[in-house]
């Protein structure tokens, strides 16, 4: 149920672990996100072995216009490195 107001201008900074890259997907996509997305940083940081979705249909899924979009790869979830390795 996050999203944008209504006047929302400037710039954003979307992130997205794991799975939570649908949810972020949905948000940048959204009528509400249009006037963000030029100057709109998106990053998925997911584990190698993710087996979730894989990398180009999440980058079919960006929308045109996207500012920057940056996948990169973290250890996994519940992982002590995880942690460590974000900071």
């Amino acid at each position: 149920k996050f999203h944008p107001g209504e006047d929302a201008t400037g710039s954003a900074f979307v992130l997205a672990t794991d799975t939570g890259i649908t949810a972020a997907l949905g948000l940048i996509r959204g009528r509400r996100f249009a006037p963000l997305l030029a100057r709109t940083t998106l990053v998925w940081l997911r584990s190698a072995d993710h087996g979730f979705l894989p990398d180009d249909l999440v980058r079919a899924r960006v929308p045109d216009g996207c500012g920057e979009l940056l996948v990169d790869t973290v250890p996994a979830a519940g992982s002590p490195e995880r942690v460590r390795e974000l900071l």
